[in-house]
């Protein structure tokens, strides 16, 4: 059996994320979210970004990290930095371009 995992991103330049050992990483969008809470009960929409992949659900959870960096238009970088990294997507968060790359990297054994 399988399913769909989201994985919410932080904006910032590089984080690693556990996933399943045989996730196949689908997407990167921006996701708008209505949020209500006591302190501001108005509703309001966030947005954030988020990673989906396919997953195995009836396999034992093995994992491993996962290396997202997160490049914003006009940001210098040195182009060694993304060796060995996937380009996933690039994606428009408010006024804001993001450039999303993935490194798979070690396996975590339980």
């Amino acid at each position: 059996m399988h399913s769909i995992y989201k994985y919410p991103l932080e904006i910032k330049d590089e984080q690693v994320l556990e996933l399943p050992i045989d996730a196949k990483i689908l997407s990167v969008v921006s996701q708008k979210t209505r949020m209500v809470s006591r302190e501001n009960p108005t509703p309001h929409l966030k947005e954030e970004l988020v990673l989906y992949s396919l997953i195995t659900t009836n396999r034992k959870f093995e994992k491993q990290l996962v290396d997202i960096k997160i490049i914003g238009t006009g940001h210098r970088i040195n182009i060694n930095d993304l060796d060995g990294y996937t380009f996933l997507n690039t994606v428009q968060q408010y006024e804001f371009m993001w450039h999303v790359f993935y490194k798979k990297e070690k396996f975590i054994t339980n």
